[in-house]
C-alpha cells in the first residue's frame, strides 16, 4: 500500500490518508470478510485517533464514518467491537455534543 510508505516517511502529512484508505478497504471487503474489514477499520481508528483528539472538528466526519462502519462490521456473527479502542473517541464525541448543547 503506497500510503503506508508515505505515512512512514512523513507521518504528519500522510497518516490521515492512510486511515482513509484503510476505511475504504474495509468498506470494500466488509460483506465477504467482516473480520478483515473490522481489522482494517480498527487500524484506521487507531491511526486517526491522535489527530481526532487534537482537532476533533477537522477529523470528526471521517472518524464518525469509520466508527460506524467498524460497528456495522462487528454485527457479523462471532465478532465484537473493541470498546477500549473506541473509548477516547466516544469521549470526544460526547464532549462535542455537550458543547453544542444537544
Amino acid at each position: 500500500m503506497a500510503y503506508r510508505e508515505l505515512a512512514r516517511l512523513r507521518p504528519d502529512a500522510f497518516l490521515s490518508d492512510l486511515a482513509r484508505s484503510l476505511a475504504v478497504l474495509g468498506v470494500a471487503i466488509r460483506e465477504e470478510r467482516a473480520g478483515d474489514a473490522m481489522a482494517s477499520f480498527a487500524e484506521a481508528i487507531g491511526i486517526l485517533t491522535p489527530f481526532f483528539l487534537g482537532l476533533p472538528q477537522a477529523h470528526g466526519g471521517l472518524m464518525a464514518a469509520i466508527c460506524k462502519n467498524y460497528l456495522e462490521a462487528a454485527e457479523a456473527p462471532g465478532l465484537e467491537p473493541d470498546f477500549a479502542l473506541l473509548g477516547p473517541v466516544v469521549e470526544i464525541f460526547q464532549g462535542l455534543k455537550g458543547a453544542a448543547g444537544e
